[in-house]
């Protein structure tokens, strides 16, 4: 078939090699990639050439027994080459996949005196493709030692001894050749002719083992030439004479065919341009052919190709785990197999999808890709472990609010916050477990990195709540006791007695009797470790806290300022004698008034606990001396006014002394609330 010339209709065709010795994997990717509903991509198909003398008729017979459509050449334009290079095609016959390699014909004029080299690489490149080799031969070359085939013939024999020494894979399945004898008359028995290419095939295997002893000392060589070659007999008869027996042969061809169940190299039909364009490179060049190393090539090839995809197919998965586990959308119970399964399920991908390809590549490969997807994984790890981390610490401080919201609930709660604790930290760690998978052990130290910082944050959610149930507690139990003791507080601060803090304090002590259990009781349920300290704390707060509710009550009471007054009043007389002695009269009832405001002016509320009473002024030293200076103001002017006044203004001056002392008790209550909120 010339190149670029047209193919019959029907079975599509392509050029796999040109004729100057261009291998189309292009044109090869493109034919099998139309039939790949047929291929699969498997190695359930075989391959068969044909190799033998221009012009003897081979694309005819292809076409024949296997329905194709290689261009034939037409007699009654003469003899000429018509295919160049090698085309091929793929046919199902009875469910059998086959690949056929239709072979430039050797011996042709249009090559000139290369020619032979040519033709000799092309027939190496089928032979070492294909399940089975057709050899096209003439009838009567037979015993012809000069014959055109057979510098072929030990051509393919010493391809088979070299590949039988160097590849394991070959010596199990060896090149089945199917001698096509042309032309056959019967005149020889066919016996006879089996005998003496047999006896060909025999010398040449001779010369070729001699030739491989003599510059090879390795083991491992074929013995004999059952060794290397499997041959079948086809007779067929002439075409022009005996055209129905020449058309039944031929089409029945096929069921010569010693076929393997598989394709005997373990290429499959997706990684076959690529093997075979390495085949024909190595032809090509004349470097020594190494079928294993075309296995490595190939399987370095493939692998790095499936593993791109797959790495590429598994980076987007974590990216999209790492994903959901930063939107809280993450569902599986474990982090660790959720990320892991990913690493895994790809590169049991990848050994799956290059099955068959050499182990020591396919391992390797497998291993980095492990490698870089663990390193992209253990990314996705530590966010699904941080967002299960605060999950977890989200649920603890929720159970641990909920647990403060309780009816007393300080009761056990340090025993139910440890348990609450407890609970959420098993459950993370469950999630998050390496346990019995030594294979991750590198992202044990991620586990425990995050594990580590979880605690430290559980412990302050603990802090956290304690401080919140402890507040709770005080604040419950102050305005309990604040509760008991304000009304009795506050009849004696109205009774006014000179008494009135000691009576005060004693109340105050005999309350905390009741309430100071319940605090002690509250701070060990609470899980407080130096209870001592903090009822000392407590109880200064709550006596502070008293002493601030009998200023508030003091700065409000109209009681105490009202008894001042009455104090002057009851003191001063109602008519003034002429000889009386106003400053006398009016200091001793500023001494009277001045001993009430000084009981007022001092809370002397001592340590709830029977300690050292601690007094506290209710007034400031200056804001005293200005009270005393007002008061001395206020006995000169009532002086003053009295003795100016004599007697005719008795009634007068007792109202400007209630109208004095009545201002005086304003600027006191003043004084008091301002000294409250100071404090």
């Amino acid at each position: 078939m010339e190149e670029g010339g047209e193919a019959l209709s029907g079975t599509e065709l392509v050029q796999v090699i040109s004729h100057d010795g261009e291998f189309r994997k292009a044109e090869l990717e493109r034919l099998l990639g139309s039939r790949a509903m047929l291929l699969n991509g498997d190695t359930e198909y075989n391959v068969v050439s044909i190799v033998g003398p221009q012009s003897s008729g081979k694309s005819t017979v292809l076409n024949e027994g296997f329905a194709t459509n290689f261009v034939t050449m037409d007699a009654t334009e003469g003899r000429y080459q018509v295919t160049q290079g090698v085309w091929s095609s793929v046919v199902n016959v009875d469910d059998r996949k086959l690949m056929l390699f239709d072979v430039e014909g050797c011996d042709s004029s249009e090559r000139g005196v290369e020619g032979f080299v040519v033709e000799k690489k092309l027939a190496l490149f089928a032979l070492v493709l294909s399940d089975v080799l057709i050899i096209n031969l003439w009838s009567n070359d037979v015993g012809r030692r000069t014959a055109s085939n057979m510098t072929l013939l030990r051509s393919i024999v010493q391809l088979q001894y070299e590949l039988f020494d160097s590849d394991q894979e070959f010596r199990k399945h060896p090149v089945r050749i199917l001698f096509l004898l042309r032309d056959y008359d019967g005149q020889t028995p066919q016996r006879k002719v089996e005998e003496s290419l047999q006896a060909q095939l025999v010398h040449v295997f001779d010369g070729v083992a001699k030739e491989s002893l003599d510059t090879d000392t390795r083991n491992g060589h074929a013995t004999s030439l059952s060794d290397l070659v499997e041959p079948g007999f086809v007779y067929l008869p002439h075409k022009t004479f005996c055209p129905a027996e020449f058309t039944a042969t031929a089409r029945n061809l096929r069921n010569f065919l010693p076929l393997p169940d598989f394709y005997s190299r373990g290429i499959s039909s997706r990684d076959l341009p690529y093997f075979a364009s390495g085949i024909w490179n190595t032809i090509r060049t004349d470097e020594k052919l190494n079928l294993p190393s075309q296995r490595e090539q190939l399987a370095v090839y493939r692998c790095g190709r499936a593993a791109d995809n797959i790495r590429a197919d598994g980076l987007e998965a974590l990216s999209s785990l790492s994903s959901e586990f930063a939107r809280g959308e993450f569902k599986n119970p474990s982090v660790f197999d959720a990320v892991s399964g990913l690493v895994d399920e790809a590169v049991l991908e990848f050994s799956s999808e290059l099955y068959g390809y050499d182990d020591d590549v396919v391992e390797n490969k497998a291993g980095e890709l492990l490698s870089e997807l663990r390193a992209a994984g253990a990314q996705t790890f530590r966010i699904g472990v941080n967002e299960a981390k605060t999950a977890s610490l989200s649920k603890l401080n929720v159970n641990l609010t909920n647990r403060t919201r309780l009816v007393d609930a300080w009761q056990n709660f340090a025993r139910d916050a440890s348990d609450i604790r407890t609970e959420e930290s098993n459950k993370l760690r469950a999630s998050v477990s390496l346990a019995g998978c030594g294979t991750y052990a590198s992202w044990q130290c991620i586990l425990d990195e995050e594990l580590d910082r979880y605690d430290d944050e559980a412990d302050v959610a603990l802090v956290v709540a304690r401080e919140r149930i402890l507040r709770s507690a005080k604040a419950y139990l102050e305005k309990r006791m604040l509760s008991s003791v304000e009304p009795p507080l506050e009849a004696l601060i109205n009774a006014g007695e000179l008494d009135l803090w000691e009576n005060a304090t004693d109340l105050c002590r005999r309350e905390w009797e009741v309430v100071g259990p319940l605090v002690e009781d509250a701070l060990v349920n609470i899980g407080i470790e130096e209870v001592d300290d903090q009822l000392r704390l407590i109880r200064e707060r709550l006596r502070l806290a008293i002493i601030e509710r009998i200023r508030s009550m003091i700065g409000s009471s109209g009681v105490f300022f009202h008894r001042l007054i009455v104090t002057l009043r009851e003191d001063l007389p109602e008519n003034w004698a002429t000889k009386s002695n106003y400053a006398v009269i009016v200091a001793d009832a500023r001494t009277r008034a001045f001993e009430k405001l000084l009981l007022f002016a001092v809370v002397r509320i001592g340590n709830l606990d029977g300690g050292i009473q601690a007094p506290v002024e209710h007034f400031t030293e200056s804001e005293r001396e200005d009270l005393l200076h007002d008061l001395e103001r206020v006995e000169t002017g009532l002086i003053r006014n009295a003795r100016a006044e004599q007697y005719q203004r008795n009634v007068r001056i007792t109202e400007v002394v209630v109208s004095t002392v009545t201002v005086l008790g304003m600027a006191v209550a003043t004084a008091a609330l301002g000294s409250s909120r100071r404090a």
